[in-house]
């Protein structure tokens, strides 16, 4: 089995930032040598998220509002104490 490894850096500017990385990873898979398979991505860290959705306008809005209801920024953790 054939595997190639590449690493995507991308760094966001303010909290709450969504990045469409889909051309990043096309550019990869179009300069690669493997013609069929399946590409796995990872985020490193815990205070990011990777997902696959529709990047459009109205989902940076509605993502980043259902953020805060399930997890608000002046909410309190267990974790913290």
């Amino acid at each position: 089995m054939t595997v190639e490894s590449h690493i995507v850096r991308v760094g966001t500017k303010k909290e709450g930032e969504i990045l469409d990385i889909t051309e990043k990873v096309q550019a990869i898979v179009d300069k690669g040598t493997i013609k069929n398979g399946v590409v796995f991505l990872f985020v490193l860290g815990s205070t990011a998220a990777l997902t696959t959705i529709e990047y459009e306008p109205g989902l940076l809005i509605d993502m980043l509002s259902a953020l805060e209801r399930v997890a608000p920024r002046d909410g309190s953790c267990e974790h913290e104490s």
